[in-house]
Formats: structure tokens, sequence, C-alpha cells
């Protein structure tokens, strides 16, 4: 999987404050494939592959972010 260079990337351990999960849960969700990571070891997962696996876990939790995107948006 291809990632924006600047695009910051966090630990498993970061994933799971993040996420809210304990580590035998991130490491499920990584084999179930919910949450992909790059290929780099140790595990490394950007802020989209978090935000994909967040949405997995909370479908609605996209309006967190509207906000972020709607600004993206009229700066192109």
């Amino acid at each position: 999987m291809f990632h924006k260079i600047d695009e910051p990337t966090y630990s498993i351990a970061d994933a799971q404050d993040i996420l809210g999960k304990d580590k035998s849960t991130i490491y499920r969700m990584i084999n179930k494939h919910i949450l992909p990571t790059l290929e780099v070891k140790p595990l490394r997962v950007t802020r989209g592959q978090l935000r994909s696996a967040m949405l997995n876990i909370a479908p609605k939790a996209s309006v967190l972010w509207q906000e972020e995107i709607k600004i993206w948006c009229l700066k192109k």
C-alpha cells in the first residue's frame, strides 16, 4: 500500500490508544484486514488507515472530520 510521505504514521501502541482497543484486538483487526498496516517492521499505520478502521468500528464517526474535508476541498 502506498501512502503520502508527509502523512503521519503511528505505532501499534498508538493505534491502541487512538482506537481504544487492547493489543490483541488491534492484531485481530489487522489479521481480518479491518486495520491495514504499512509493510514495515515494526508495524506502523497511517492516519488514513486508522480512520478507515474507525469507520469499520463506528460508521458515523466520519462526522468528526467532515469540516476538515470541506476546508481541504475549498483549498483546491
